[in-house]
């Protein structure tokens, strides 16, 4: 155990008196010790609030004080306080009680006991019921004296309102103001014209479905050839989505890479009864590489029939329109593309 551990010990007046004597020899031959003892015994008085009671105490807590006893009874204090002035002791600074309840004082052998206001004998009671604001100054003559609250009533709480808040009038729209939203609106539609105007520009407009076609180009015949041709003439090829929104119809293709990347196309496009009976090997066909979520590439293809085989449907006029359809329709392949 420390020195200063047993310095606390001393202060709470826990050592037994061989050992207090012990450690009181110490003190006395040791300057820093002692320094370190003075400097300990005040700390208690140092915690307590430096605060000066109120004016006025609740008069009930007053009304309950029994009167001061006879100034014959206090001839013992007024002695020991003589003392500790002849001695040069200063009083401690008072306990404040915050609010009403009781303060119990444990006093070792002697202390001074001043309850501000006064309320009677300060020594005739343990426990003290002191209202808010009054003061409690314990001076030890000899021993220790200890001062606490004893089961102090709750203090009652309650959630803290919301502030105030400031309300303003709403802006009421002047003719001014008027005139700049109508502004602000033509505004508005024209670059929505214009944006409007650009993506036409850059994607064409979509082709609508002549009549009068070949029943091998229409929707449902061109799924059913690309799916027959693929499996069996080219079975290590996928068929991801078939695209028949409007002519050509396009299917997207998940092919194998490397050197056997354009194996595929000989044996499906050139090769394959299935498909070159329908669409001759005049194709609409593009490759590129989608991004993956996982910052990945996959190569992907996409086939489809040729708009030559039939000319009249679809006219030479036309296919400048077409051809940004057809890079349109491509890129929204590319960013649907599903990786794995």
């Amino acid at each position: 155990m420390s020195v200063h551990e047993d310095l606390s010990r001393l202060l709470e007046g826990e050592l037994d008196a061989a050992a207090e004597g012990d450690l009181r020899a110490r003190i006395a031959a040791d300057p820093a010790l002692r320094a370190d003892w003075e400097r300990l015994q005040h700390l208690p008085f140092a915690a307590l609030l430096a605060a000066e009671p109120p004016a006025a105490l609740d008069a009930r807590i007053l009304a309950s004080r029994r009167p001061p006893r006879r100034w014959t009874r206090a001839i013992p204090w007024l002695i020991a306080a003589g003392a500790l002035l002849t001695l040069g002791v200063r009083r401690p600074p008072p306990l404040v009680a915050e609010r009403g309840e009781a303060i119990r004082i444990d006093v070792g052998e002697s202390a001074e006991v001043v309850l501000q206001p006064p309320g009677g004998d300060p020594m005739t009671k343990k426990t003290w019921l002191a209202g808010a604001g009054a003061a409690v100054t314990v001076l030890v003559l000899k021993g220790t004296a200890t001062v606490s609250a004893v089961e102090p009533e709750p203090t009652p709480a309650s959630a803290a309102e919301p502030p105030p808040r400031a309300l303003t009038a709403p802006e009421v729209p002047t003719a001014g103001s008027s005139a700049r939203v109508a502004e602000l609106e033509r505004e508005n539609t024209l670059l929505r014209k214009l944006n409007s105007d650009l993506e036409i520009e850059l994607k064409g407009t979509p082709v609508a479905w002549p009549p009068g076609l070949p029943d091998a180009l229409l929707p449902p015949s061109f799924e059913e050839n690309i799916r027959a041709a693929v499996a069996r003439c080219a079975p290590e090829v996928q068929i991801v989505a078939i695209d028949c929104s409007e002519p050509p119809c396009l299917a997207g293709l998940r092919v194998p890479a490397g050197p056997q990347d354009r194996n595929w196309h000989q044996a499906l496009v050139n090769e394959c009864p299935l498909w070159t009976e329908p669409y001759t090997n005049a194709v609409a066909t593009a490759s590129g590489e989608a991004e993956c979520a996982d910052g990945t590439t996959q190569r992907y293809t996409v086939l489809g029939w040729s708009t030559h085989l039939a000319p009249d449907a679809f006219p030479k006029s036309e296919q400048e329109n077409r051809s940004k359809r057809f890079h349109a329709r491509l890129e929204e392949i590319r960013l649907g593309w599903p990786c794995e």
